[in-house]
């Protein structure tokens, strides 16, 4: 699919200028982050191979969190919900991990991944998710960060992979308060059906730190 090309290789660009920058100043030292937020824009995508594809937004929104502990290792875990209007579908995901974090939150951690679609779970897909972070202070309380992993998830017919990557910046106003934005390009592939997914997720909302 073209915009399934094109919107990758945007998100790749945007983590790579991330990952090369040289002035970030790695200080923040926060144990974690508690994100609600609301997503705006969320787009799907299904290309089925001899039949077209079909794309479908919606919007929606999730919570997500990171705690770390004994000082380089931490917990991520995440629940996502979106209504996309077309197909009249819920697409619902939950994540929870762990894994090795710096003071800045950069790091690799590894989750069990669950994607539901449909109201009754009639699409459903689990497994695990392995991921980089780099993240860094461009200013005292403005944070960037980038994500590249992959995921090897199964449904009752066959696996399912594929990649993810997720750019986004934060603002932290006080010591316990902030506001980010992210954006998270998923893009999942049947090994034997080569059915597609990608998911579009643009994602605005509010960071308490502690």
């Amino acid at each position: 699919m073209k915009k399934t090309k094109s919107r990758a290789l945007l998100t790749m660009t945007a983590l790579a200028t991330v990952v090369a920058m040289p002035t970030l100043a790695f200080a923040q030292s926060n144990v974690g982050t508690l994100d609600a937020y609301y997503i705006p824009s969320s787009d799907l995508s299904i290309d089925v191979p001899n039949f077209g594809s079909a794309d479908d937004s919606g919007d929606g929104f999730g919570v997500k969190g990171l705690f770390r502990f004994a000082d380089t290792l931490g917990f991520v875990g995440e629940y996502q919900t979106v209504r996309y209007d077309d197909f009249d579908l819920d697409a619902d995901q939950y994540r929870l991990g762990a894994g090795w974090f710096m003071p800045t939150t950069s790091g690799i951690y590894a989750e069990y991944t669950n994607i539901q679609l449909g109201d009754n779970n009639d699409g459903e897909a689990d497994g695990v998710g392995v991921h980089g972070r780099l993240a860094g202070d461009l200013a005292p309380g403005i944070q960037v960060y980038g994500e590249a992993g992959y995921l090897f998830l199964q449904d009752d017919s066959e696996d399912i992979e594929g990649y993810e990557f997720l750019v986004g910046g934060a603002v932290q106003i006080n010591p316990q308060l902030g506001l980010f934005a992210d954006y998270r390009l998923t893009n999942l592939e049947g090994q034997d059906s080569n059915v597609e997914f990608q998911f579009d997720d643009v994602r605005l909302g509010v960071r308490l730190y502690f």
